[in-house]
């Protein structure tokens, strides 16, 4: 493993922290996460604060998330070849800083959903540089269903299971 990919894993180990505290945050702490999530607008004195909700439904989804990008960025530090887990990633955060933009400039100029964007948007700029400077390196990123991406104790057949091609198992090492 290279220095750069090393790199990259330890920044997913921190975003799988990072992501691991902020759902147990919008979980169990939503109206403090709000009131800092509002602090920007009154220190900063532009663009609305976002009403408190009056209701939770949001905290299920949000936590649900938090905890599919931990377990995301815990798999793409555990298996760096293998991008699948790089792009769910990376899927989340565009997803969610298109949508961030898109409710900013046709719904109301609240500073959560400026603040939303930014702070998606430099975790892409950072999980992606890191990746590339991985993959600079010369590290091989592989598909899932590679064999240089699997796991030391797994097979190629477990990871291409009901998938096979006319000639028989091409990914089988004999």
């Amino acid at each position: 493993m290279t220095n750069a990919t090393r790199d990259f894993v330890w920044v997913m180990r921190i975003f799988t922290f990072i992501y691991f505290i902020g759902a147990i945050g919008f979980f169990f702490l939503p109206e403090e996460t709000f009131y800092l999530v509002n602090i920007g607008p009154r220190v900063f004195k532009f663009w609305e604060e976002i009403p408190m909700p009056s209701e939770h439904f949001w905290v299920t989804l949000s936590t649900s998330m938090m905890m599919m990008l931990m377990t995301t960025s815990f798999y793409s530090s555990l298996y760096p070849k293998m991008k699948g887990y790089l792009l769910m990633h990376m899927i989340s955060k565009v997803t969610s800083i298109s949508g961030f933009i898109f409710l900013f400039l046709h719904d109301r100029h609240y500073f959560a959903y400026a603040y939303g964007a930014l702070t998606d948007s430099l975790v892409v700029l950072i999980v992606m540089g890191f990746y590339l400077r991985s993959f600079a390196s010369g590290e091989v990123i592989e598909t899932a269903a590679s064999p240089a991406a699997m796991p030391e104790n797994a097979t190629p057949a477990t990871a291409t299971a009901g998938t096979s091609d006319s000639a028989g198992d091409s990914h089988s090492p004999h």
